[in-house]
């Protein structure tokens, strides 16, 4: 009976700890994994928002440069075709 006891008992005692051991293993497994899949999705998200503010801003300086130096020409044209045109009077 001894024996039987202790055996019992032996048997309990690591599948408790084998239980155990395995739950908390695979509780920190799932926590480290969702730290490292928030970190890469808040980098990535970051990322593609600074590449999408970037290139959004490029468009809009460049559509305002073309529009300002096209303003300029214009008027600048338009001045020397009337300076041109009065010259001829």
């Amino acid at each position: 009976l001894y024996i039987y006891v202790h055996i019992q008992l032996y048997i309990y005692i690591h599948i408790q700890l084998y239980i155990y051991v395995h739950f908390q293993l695979y509780i920190y497994v799932h926590n480290q994994l969702y730290i490292y899949i928030h970190i890469q999705l808040y980098i990535y998200v970051h990322i593609q928002l600074y590449i999408y503010i970037h290139i959004q801003l490029y468009i809009y300086v460049h559509i305002q440069l073309y529009i300002y130096i096209h303003i300029q020409l214009d008027i600048y044209l338009w001045d020397l075709f009337h300076r041109i045109k009065t010259c001829g009077d």
